[in-house]
């Protein structure tokens, strides 16, 4: 080997200007596409936080119907606020989680800060409202609540997603 290849080799150490730019624009061009789909991917996650405090409440409704009797002879809407707040370590006046966090708290995963749960009493009034005629509303709970309807024969059960929409609907009777 000549003197003059030796040299050679040795200079060619590390990248060139060319092949960091490269490297660089594939980088930027993966940011941009992916960046954007991680707050879908983080929104899609917390919705299915607010269906799984949804099938909480629902089973413990479930639970405390079938061990006394039936919705009818169960709880009424301010009784079933106590209950749900005792239960799931939430304060009694606001539903938002109150101490240290625990598994039984039930915690709104968009903000932890506002109420997880919202109670209304739709079983008296002109309606009279049963499970199967009462009308939903996203209205009646923001994003990441739990909404439960106290009807005249039982609970009506969903969940306000981060758009707003309504999650699956559980009626407990």
């Amino acid at each position: 080997m000549s003197v003059e290849n030796v040299m050679t080799l040795e200079k060619k150490k590390g990248f060139t200007l060319i092949e960091l730019m490269i490297v660089l624009a594939i980088i930027a061009i993966l940011a941009v596409v992916l960046i954007p789909k991680s707050q879908i991917f983080k929104n899609n996650s917390k919705n299915a936080g607010v269906t799984t405090n949804v099938n909480t409440v629902r089973g413990y409704l479930e639970t405390k119907v079938t061990n006394n009797g039936g919705a009818d002879s169960y709880l009424n809407a301010a009784t079933l606020k106590t209950a749900i707040a005792s239960n799931f370590s939430l304060d009694s006046s606001t539903f938002v989680p109150t101490g240290s966090s625990s598994s039984e708290q039930l915690v709104n995963p968009f903000d932890k800060t506002k109420a997880s749960v919202a109670v209304a009493d739709k079983s008296s009034g002109a309606t009279n409202n049963t499970v199967d005629t009462v009308e939903t509303s996203a209205s009646d709970g923001a994003d990441g609540e739990v909404v439960i309807y106290v009807c005249k024969d039982g609970y009506v059960v969903f969940g306000v997603d981060k758009g707003g929409d309504l999650t699956q609907t559980f009626k407990v009777k």
